[in-house]
């Protein structure tokens, strides 16, 4: 029988376009928001995408509207499904560390949602996503570190052992540096387990870390997750992500920064703001200009707008 409150197709559809291809991802909402509007966990993953895309005053609007409709939903108010409760709950507070994160409310993130948790795990600062309770998907420790040193709240001198909490704690360009090596193809050649992104080995890696550093683009940042601003940047056969060779490469610097944490050849970046930098490609050159797509030219020519 079909719902008249959700389609899980074409919410996941839509989904599933969030770290692809926000633009669309966010249409994709738009109208599925249209047809089920009582689809409460579709409406902050919409804000989630906002978010991602900047637009942090229409996410505020859409996070405050939908917990004034759940705050009147007699339907929401009744449901007797714990899991499902959760589930809500969870993506709207997930969406709410984000815009405050974002819009850098720190000290308003931190008493609404960090105070009275006074542990971090110093393990657990990898980028991948760690479920903590009532808090959605994200790397939980590394941001309450992150806040707490915006904060003010962290000794200087902390002896530290992993990447990402030392770059937090006081960043450093060779750190940063060694942390790259990881990714060349050199560095892999006799890896057991070679990294699943890797840079060609003739790539001019000091070259590249400096143009991007004088074409990073605040305006073509986007927003994903927490503590970091993901920039796409255009090299022809850059490297390899997951054994394909792709023509991108990503670079995530702290949040209103130009200090790199990371950079890797990646998948799925055709839809996303990119600064072209073929022009140091001597494979591929044949200009002498830095090529710059904005956000408005991804948008015209997926809608056909000349």
């Amino acid at each position: 029988m079909k719902s008249s409150y959700f389609n899980i197709h074409e919410f996941n559809h839509a989904r599933d376009l969030m770290s692809v291809d926000p633009f669309t991802a966010k249409a994709k909402f738009e109208d599925y928001i249209k047809k089920y509007p009582q689809d409460y966990v579709a409406r902050s993953y919409y804000a989630s995408t906002l978010i991602s895309l900047q637009e942090l005053e229409m996410a505020k609007e859409v996070l405050e509207d939908l917990e004034f409709k759940l705050f009147n939903d007699k339907q929401f108010i009744n449901i007797k499904d714990q899991s499902m409760l959760q589930y809500i709950n969870r993506s709207i507070t997930y969406s709410r560390v984000k815009l405050l994160f974002y819009g850098n409310k720190f000290e308003e993130l931190y008493n609404t949602y960090f105070k009275d948790d006074n542990l971090y795990n110093e393990e657990c600062d990898s980028f991948d996503y760690l479920n903590h309770v009532d808090m959605g998907y994200f790397n939980y420790n590394a941001t309450l570190f992150y806040i707490r040193k915006q904060l003010g709240l962290l000794s200087p001198d902390m002896v530290l052992h992993t990447y990402l909490f030392k770059q937090i704690l006081n960043y450093n360009e060779e750190l940063f540096r060694e942390h790259v090596e990881r990714h060349m193809a050199d560095y892999n050649i006799d890896k057991d387990v070679p990294n699943s992104s890797i840079f060609k080995a003739d790539i001019p890696m000091d070259e590249i870390i400096a143009e991007v550093k004088r074409t990073l683009l605040p305006q073509n940042a986007i927003y994903y997750g927490l503590l970091q601003d993901a920039y796409i940047f255009r090299y022809d056969s850059c490297g390899w992500d997951n054994n394909k060779m792709v023509d991108y490469f990503k670079v995530e610097c702290f949040h209103d920064t130009d200090e790199i944490i990371t950079m890797c050849p990646s998948l799925n970046c055709k839809y996303m703001p990119f600064v072209d930098l073929n022009y140091m490609n001597i494979n591929t050159s044949d200009s002498t200009k830095v090529k710059k797509r904005s956000k408005v030219d991804i948008f015209n020519q997926r809608y056909g707008i000349k």
